[in-house]
């Protein structure tokens, strides 16, 4: 394996055309630059440099080498410029996934300030269910995963970040559109728009179908929240979507539900692999960030 310190003394033993000049630029002495260059041709099989009273001369070999060991020493420089660009996150690259709600509604905010704390690092985000999410951290497609649920999930490191209550969304038709809350059974009763399974609100409704004994009359499913939307808005049923969500459709009702509706945003990574630098920031702020409804301060668990 080559020495690079070895490398770059060659290349000023060449550069200032002796030993002797070329240990007072590298604050060396002759006799070990000279045995530093004997150990490299050593190393290579290979005698680089011919000594005479005129100085020194390039053999065939060290002319060759000398071409690559200029690659290699600006290979090297360009790796450490690169290195530290990716630390201090001057550069870098970060893949994240969420569920088209926290992507559309809660993630703005925290892209926001991410991107202005670090604007040299290119952000890509993976819209998919917290199943999906999860499944992708794992196989180390993704770097993080914000996705809707909190369990303890095999090879994750999981840190719940916030909780955000979940309503009902009603057509302002609707006769539940002017009560305050309304039971999972009485949510159940409506036909139901709802996400696919492997989304957390699929699970809460299932979970309490399952509580209920009750079987839900789901008529749509789409993970678009603008198709569910624009179906409760025209009365074709009945969507659950978080709150911070609801706040912001025309033309839909937000009814509260019970409190054990709600959705908690948790972050995953995967525990095998160490995070880059790029992740590791995101995931400082999330420490920091200020949250719509205030966060339990559980830690990073396995």
């Amino acid at each position: 394996m080559l020495n690079l310190r070895a490398v770059a003394w060659f290349v000023s033993v060449v550069e200032a055309g002796g030993f002797t000049r070329a240990a007072g630029r590298l604050g060396a002495t002759q006799p070990a630059v000279s045995a530093m260059i004997k150990k490299l041709e050593t190393g290579l099989g290979a005698v680089l440099l011919t000594r005479s009273a005129r100085g020194i001369a390039l053999t065939v070999e060290g002319e060759r080498f000398l071409e690559h060991a200029r690659a290699i020493l600006n290979h090297e420089s360009a790796a450490r410029r690169e290195l530290l660009a990716l630390k201090t996150l001057e550069r870098g690259h970060l893949t994240l996934g969420a569920p088209p709600m926290v992507a559309g509604y809660l993630l703005p905010r925290i892209l926001e300030r991410f991107l202005a704390a670090h604007p040299g690092v290119r952000v890509t985000v993976v819209q998919a269910g917290a199943d999906e999410i999860a499944a992708r951290v794992a196989r180390e497609v993704l770097d993080l995963g914000l996705i809707a649920d909190w369990r303890r999930l095999d090879g994750l490191v999981i840190r719940l970040v916030e909780r955000h209550p979940v309503v009902a969304c009603v057509a302002r038709s609707n006769p539940l559109a002017d009560r305050p809350r309304i039971t999972w059974a009485d949510l159940l009763a409506q036909p139901l728009i709802a996400f696919p399974r492997g989304y957390y609100q699929r699970a809460l409704l299932d979970e309490a179908a399952r509580r209920l004994r009750a079987a839900p009359n789901i008529v749509v499913e789409t993970e678009s929240v603008a198709l569910i939307a624009e179906l409760v808005r025209r009365g074709r049923g009945v969507a659950t979507l978080l709150s911070a969500t609801a706040a912001t459709l025309n033309g839909v009702r937000s009814v509260a539900l019970p409190k054990d509706a709600e959705v908690p945003i948790a972050l995953c990574r995967n525990a095998a692999v160490q995070p880059s630098y790029a992740a590791r920031a995101f995931e400082d702020q999330l420490g920091t960030e200020p949250a719509s409804h205030a966060p339990p301060r559980d830690r990073f668990q396995r």
